[in-house]
């Protein structure tokens, strides 16, 4: 008679801090107040109509699969906006990525008195974070921070997804009998 006995013990041990009220309060890089209310009152208004149009009672709300497929446009929305809202827009600077050394510069590039570097073109600075931003579209309030560089894909993937999740929603609306057509 043979008795093996094995004994394993795995510990593991993760220790992660996060201060969410510098995260929610300020720009790491400027320290200036955030504007992250615009980003959950978007992120409320999303919430809203999603739960509007497919609660009990209303069409979309009736057809669970035209219900689920709301709900999906309705978290690519939430996922593309805080991917937005939270990555780096394209924030210059000094000595990093955007930036152009002083003895090479070009008729194109842009000096920013505020932020005192060299510039490429396409670049400014946003009066409302106080940087300069490569490929500057504009300042979002309802992302919290600037669309440029760093950020306009999700943006505009951001804006496609909200555009399609209404076409969708309309177009539920026009097809799917309502409370005053009978289902044959």
């Amino acid at each position: 008679s043979v008795s093996v006995s094995v004994s394993v013990s795995v510990s593991v041990s993760v220790s992660v801090s996060v201060s969410v009220s510098v995260v929610l309060m300020t720009n790491p890089v400027t320290t200036r107040p955030s504007t992250i209310p615009g980003t959950i009152f978007a992120q409320g208004m999303i919430l809203a109509v999603v739960y509007a149009f497919t609660k009990d009672g209303t069409p979309m709300g009736r057809h669970p699969i035209f219900g689920a497929v709301f709900h999906w446009f309705g978290a690519m929305c939430t996922v593309l906006l805080w991917l937005t809202a939270l990555s780096n827009p394209g924030i210059v600077v000094r000595g990093g990525p955007g930036t152009v050394d002083p003895e090479a510069v070009d008729a194109d590039d842009i000096y920013c008195d505020i932020c005192d570097i060299w510039v490429g073109p396409r670049t400014h600075h946003c009066r409302d974070c106080g940087v300069c931003i490569e490929k500057h579209d504009h300042h979002c309030v309802w992302m919290g921070k600037c669309i440029g560089k760093g950020n306009m894909k999700a943006f505009v993937w951001f804006n496609t997804s909200w555009v399609c999740a209404f076409i969708y929603m309309f177009a539920c609306l026009a097809l799917l009998p309502g409370p005053h057509k009978k289902v044959h």
